[in-house]
């Protein structure tokens, strides 16, 4: 019985690295933040990590410098484990 508790223990541990796999600036610095323009940019995060609402105040920290307001345009999310996209402007 023991080997069995492993054995699963060990199978939900490869999934949440595979889950995870492809993201590994966001699990150990956080948010990844990319820019298209000088107004437009959108934040890479991981949702069980980070909230949407930190998310959002560090999207008006960054408009902020601008003195605009931060206004999300998109956000995207492929798998419930996975990265979120959530695309802003600056207005």
């Amino acid at each position: 019985m023991a080997t069995t508790r492993g054995i699963a223990a060990a199978l939900v541990g490869l999934m949440a690295a595979g889950a995870l796999g492809g993201c590994a600036q966001e699990v150990y610095k956080g948010p990844r933040v990319v820019h298209y323009t000088e107004s437009s940019f959108y934040v890479r995060h991981i949702p069980l990590m980070t909230r949407s609402a930190t998310v959002d105040a560090i999207a008006a920290d960054i408009c902020s410098d601008n003195q605009a307001k931060a206004v999300l345009t998109d956000a995207y999310q492929d798998v419930p484990l996975g990265i979120r996209y959530a695309t802003y402007d600056c207005i």
